[in-house]
């Protein structure tokens, strides 16, 4: 999930830089109310996140935000772009930001993180925007960050200390750089055993979801992305060696 936002023009630029960010008002300027189009198919407790943090603004800076819950939020600003009623702010997700970007519907941020006071685009993580910064050369604002991430989430390998221990497999954490892909698949293959002979395998030395985004880290891992590139990809890596060995 990531914020966008339009100016008076119907561009977008960043809801984070209205939310977040403490910009400078000149003396005797009157602060504004902006208008914050959230999705609401995020649940309760996400739009109570950003009606707690235009609180928290309006604290900061005298502008008031005022936050929109509207149902098929996605197709809803295809409709506001439509007739040039955009909100000041709109959620996006990364899977249709791009083409919103194409579209010309999203301004570069990078002269807002600039004149920021309280945040500037090196205080976050590189591949926090990754999929919202367009490559250099690209045919349109080559280099432009049109959006970024409200929060990042880990997703985190375990390991199954007891099984480990009756196999006699060191931890993971006592072999450093030495716990590498190619350890990690040796293990899986000590540790998938089928213990009665009946040709059915009782226990798997590894255990993958059955979610397209966590296969993604793995090939990622295995030095081979599923993908060329994070931001309008050009090619995809999966009939290739690589991948396949990836896979095996």
């Amino acid at each position: 999930m990531s914020y966008v936002g339009n100016t008076l023009k119907g561009r977008l630029t960043a809801t984070i830089a209205l939310l977040v960010m403490v910009f400078a008002l000149p003396l005797g300027v009157q602060a504004v109310s902006i208008t914050h189009a959230v999705d609401p198919a995020h649940g309760e407790w996400y739009v109570n996140f950003v009606m707690d943090q235009a609180r928290e603004f309006y604290e900061q800076t005298g502008i008031q935000v005022n936050i929109s819950a509207v149902g098929d939020h996605r197709s809803q600003i295809l409709v506001w772009a439509a007739g040039n009623a955009l909100p000041d702010a709109v959620d996006i997700v990364s899977d249709n930001g791009l083409l919103f970007f194409r579209a010309g519907l999203f301004l570069d941020l990078r002269d807002l993180f600039a004149r920021s006071r309280s945040i500037k685009l090196n205080d976050l993580l590189p591949i926090s925007l990754a999929a919202f910064t367009a490559p250099d050369p690209y045919d349109i604002e080559p280099g432009a960050v049109f959006a970024f991430p409200y929060m990042l989430y880990n997703v985190n390998a375990a390991y199954n200390v007891p099984l480990l221990e009756n196999s006699g497999l060191p931890s993971p954490n006592t072999l450093g750089d030495a716990w590498n892909w190619d350890t990690a698949y040796q293990y899986a293959q000590k540790l998938t055993i089928d213990k009665n002979a009946d040709g059915r395998t009782d226990q798997w030395g590894l255990f993958i979801p059955r979610i397209m985004s966590r296969w993604g880290i793995l090939f990622r891992h295995a030095g081979n992305p599923i993908f060329d590139r994070d931001f309008d990809p050009t090619a995809v890596n999966l009939n290739t060696p690589a991948a396949r060995q990836t896979m095996q």
